[in-house]
């Protein structure tokens, strides 16, 4: 489904009407969805000195995602719950104007991946009717296509954990998919009621305490019926370097 189809009835220009701050169930919605882009953070102040920034970035990104001239970002995207975004990277530099966008994707890309997915969220549920009407807020996850100049493989050391890099090769072997269990609900033995836990790069954490704030007993059991997962991949290339020696890299896509 093309997105000029998902609101046929609604005007362009009130379709993609700017976005200058968040509004109150926006708020509610960023913050349902803060923990699975910022697993184990919660949102610091919408307002005021104490702001944080990374809701100012996400202001900015659901404002410039709404105006009209930027809808062919969006013309053959499927929307969907759970179902990713692609964006070209050096196109969508050109749309934001932030001359540091593409470096500070590379460096820091949990920080502009949460934040630009939190805007997608929020865009979809304002601007797709299924969307809206969801009970559960969809979770919108960008990827990114032509991120730029490739990453000597050289370069390739413990430094850029964390870090976007950009390489070409055969593939020589893929994996089966596997599930990465990467949430799950805790039950409270005290008061019964269930704590939500995030796993950062699937890694099992137990909360530390009940959420219930009358309760904040830390005796909780894993509802193991109730976990999130997400499909992963190993993927085995074979990188040739331009001195002519092959290199070969193991790496999990999700």
């Amino acid at each position: 489904m093309s997105f000029q189809r998902i609101v046929p009835r609604t005007p362009l220009h009130e379709c993609f009407r700017d976005i200058t701050m968040l509004n109150e169930s926006n708020r509610v919605l960023l913050t349902r969805l803060w923990s699975r882009f910022f697993p184990l953070e919660r949102p610091g102040s919408f307002t005021g000195p104490n702001k944080d920034p990374r809701i100012s970035i996400i202001e900015t990104f659901a404002s410039i995602l709404c105006k009209s001239e930027n809808a062919f970002l969006f013309k053959n995207v499927t929307w969907g719950p759970g179902i990713p975004v692609y964006f070209d990277v050096q196109e969508l530099s050109v749309v934001l104007q932030f001359p540091d966008f593409v470096s500070m994707l590379r460096t820091k890309p949990r920080e502009v991946v949460g934040c630009l997915g939190i805007a997608l969220s929020i865009f979809a549920a304002e601007r797709v009717p299924s969307a809206a009407e969801s009970a559960m807020p969809w979770l919108i996850r960008p990827c990114f296509l032509n991120l730029g100049d490739e990453t000597p493989y050289e370069l390739l050391k413990s430094s850029c954990v964390g870090q976007f890099v950009c390489f070409k090769g055969h593939v020589v072997r893929v994996s089966a998919s596997h599930p990465l269990v990467i949430g799950g609900s805790f039950v409270c033995s005290k008061c019964n009621k269930d704590t939500w836990q995030d796993f950062e790069d699937g890694v099992y954490c137990e909360p530390e305490h009940c959420k219930t704030p009358s309760c904040r007993s830390k005796m909780l059991t894993l509802r193991r019926n109730q976990v999130t997962t997400q499909e992963y991949q190993t993927i085995r290339m074979q990188v040739r370097s331009p001195h002519c020696l092959l290199y070969h890299l193991c790496f999990s896509i999700f």
